[in-house]
């Protein structure tokens, strides 16, 4: 066997030595980048896409506070319109509460004061003071108007001759209204039919 592997290594020894006179074909063959390469294009891939990230996070944030202080501004202004609603009202309940203002109201509904008023005291239920009952005030006495008028009119004409004829009419008109009150209560007062 070892003879047969010596004339197989002698035969290719001489091919080998044949083919190197000829030019070998290239042969192309797929080539990996260098690791070094790679992962610097994907460290700059990385970088770009927190930047991105970043700036997307940066506007949606700036958008939030726009968002944020707009709504601001118009609960202040809700807030500032309220108030003075709130102090116009208090105002008024103020005024309505105010003695004079409760006064007026009474009298209005037709109530009168009363002249002596009695306290009741909590402790021993004893009432202190004489009360006495409120007396409206005497009606008012109703009168019955009668209304004269007068109308008055005046008129003027005047003609005027020369080359040409000249007409003025003139007119004036006087309204007198004269009132009379009769009292309803004593008939001899009422001004006679006649």
């Amino acid at each position: 066997m070892s003879s047969a592997g010596a004339v197989r290594s002698s035969r290719g020894a001489v091919g080998r030595s044949t083919r190197s006179t000829r030019p070998a074909p290239a042969r192309l063959r797929i080539v990996a980048t260098p690791d070094h390469l790679r992962s610097r294009a994907g460290l700059v891939a990385v970088c770009l896409g927190l930047l991105a990230i970043g700036l997307v996070a940066l506007l949606m944030l700036t958008v939030s506070l726009g968002r944020g202080a707009y709504q601001m501004r118009t609960l202040r202004s809700d807030t500032a319109q309220l108030v003075e609603q709130r102090d116009a009202l208090r105002e008024r309940i103020d005024h309505l509460q105010a003695p004079q203002a409760l006064a007026e109201q009474a009298r209005s509904m037709g109530m009168v004061p009363a002249p002596n008023v009695a306290v009741l005291r909590r402790s021993d239920g004893a009432v202190l003071g004489e009360p006495e009952a409120a007396r409206a005030a005497p009606a008012p006495v109703v009168t019955k108007a009668t209304t004269k008028t007068t109308k008055t009119t005046k008129t003027t004409k005047t003609t005027k001759t020369t080359n040409t004829t000249k007409t003025t009419n003139t007119t004036k008109t006087t309204n007198t209204t004269k009132t009379t009150k009769t009292d309803a209560a004593t008939p001899s007062a009422a001004p006679s039919a006649g």
